[in-house]
């Protein structure tokens, strides 16, 4: 139903003028961060409390009062929430801009607002080690679960789909870093990266020789 939505619409927009939904993007931008921050205060004080009062192992191998009362509530709202950030990719249709995969610093270019040529790097990187940690994570409950055999309240089928999305994104961003910063060394403002790098890595063969 997404693609439909998303390449239907891209197909109906083909020979129109793009819409700016300049207002209604910032407006939902802002919606969706306030919304994330929000569910995450309320999210956060439950896993704390599970980590100190259980240990790290048992916060995610046991559900204890996860899903009831008001720390369930918001994590039921957090999933649902999901589906509405699809309207992100909506939005991007309707105003024409080119369709791909990674949209880094998304709210600040819908300002129009010029960010130095180091914010999209550190953004990246940032996204990088957010899934490192998440893929070490998963990979932790792998470890729990089918080497040391510790029973535990986990959907193997989630736990599969969501380790398989995680590295996917992980791939896909450094494939992009390395493709952008580095190879290429991207547009014009983010030279200084490829040419520090060269730099190093001249160096370092002088040293080697």
């Amino acid at each position: 139903m997404y693609l439909i939505v998303i390449f239907g619409t891209r197909y109906i927009m083909r020979n129109r003028e793009p819409f700016s939904l300049f207002i209604p993007l910032n407006m939902w931008n802002f919606l969706m961060a306030g919304f994330s921050i929000i569910t995450t205060l309320n999210i956060l004080p439950e896993l704390f409390f599970k980590i100190i009062n259980h240990g790290y192992i048992n916060s995610f191998c046991y559900r204890y009062e996860s899903y009831k009362g008001e720390s369930g509530y918001w994590v039921w709202i957090f999933t649902v929430s999901k589906l509405f950030e699809f309207i992100d990719t909506i939005f991007i249709v309707l105003r024409k801009r080119p369709l791909i995969f990674l949209h880094c610093y998304y709210l600040l270019r819908s300002l129009k607002i010029r960010l130095p040529a180091k914010v999209p790097i550190i953004v990246t990187s940032m996204q990088i080690i957010q899934f490192v940690a998440g893929f070490y994570g998963f990979t932790h409950m792998f470890y729990v679960l089918y080497w040391q055999k510790i029973k535990c309240e986990i959907d193997t089928t989630v736990l599969n789909i969501s380790m398989f999305m995680d590295l996917s994104f992980l791939l896909l961003f450094i494939n992009y870093f390395v493709q952008t910063y580095i190879l290429r060394g991207g547009k014009e403002k983010f030279q200084f990266l490829s040419k520090f790098l060269s730099k190093f890595i001249a160096k370092e063969e002088i040293k080697i020789e």
